[in-house]
């Protein structure tokens, strides 16, 4: 039996020094910083988009809520005496649902030219009263009043 002897040289692969773990000691560290600002990233991107969501929701139910008020306030007008409505200019507050709304109403002539005379008279002009009522409120912010307006 004859035995072979063979010299074994390291591979060039083997050369390499292998990483330490002294070296990514500080490796976990930085991807748990990373990871905790993706996340708070996140967390603060979501709360920001259900805020916007909400905030337009109230000002819907506010909006909504003005327009029953000055639909209520022309109501109001319609059933009152025409001597009563004359040049009227009204303020008053309501407060609903914790939110106080301003109610301005005022009625004014309004003089329509028809051009055609009416049963009753050879005038070729009408007058009405024109009345308004403007709803406004602290929370309204860049949007505009709401506004009902009727010929009475």
């Amino acid at each position: 039996m004859t035995m072979r002897i063979f010299n074994a040289k390291p591979r060039p692969s083997d050369t390499r020094r292998r990483p330490t773990l002294r070296s990514q000691a500080g490796d976990t560290l930085i991807e748990v910083i990373v990871s905790s600002l993706l996340i708070g990233i996140i967390v603060i991107a979501t709360l920001t988009g259900l805020d916007s969501s909400n905030r337009s929701t109230s000002l819907d139910r506010a909006r909504s809520q003005a327009d029953a008020l000055a639909q209520q306030a022309e109501e109001q007008l319609r059933s009152e005496p025409v001597t009563k409505l004359s040049e009227l200019d009204r303020v008053h507050e309501v407060t609903l649902n914790g939110t106080k709304y301003t109610i301005t109403t005022t009625a004014t002539y309004y003089s329509d030219v028809t051009a055609t005379a009416s049963c009753n008279s050879t005038s070729a002009t009408a007058e009405d009263i024109k009345t308004t009522s403007t709803v406004t409120w602290p929370s309204i912010g860049v949007s505009k009043p709401v506004q009902e307006s009727s010929l009475i």
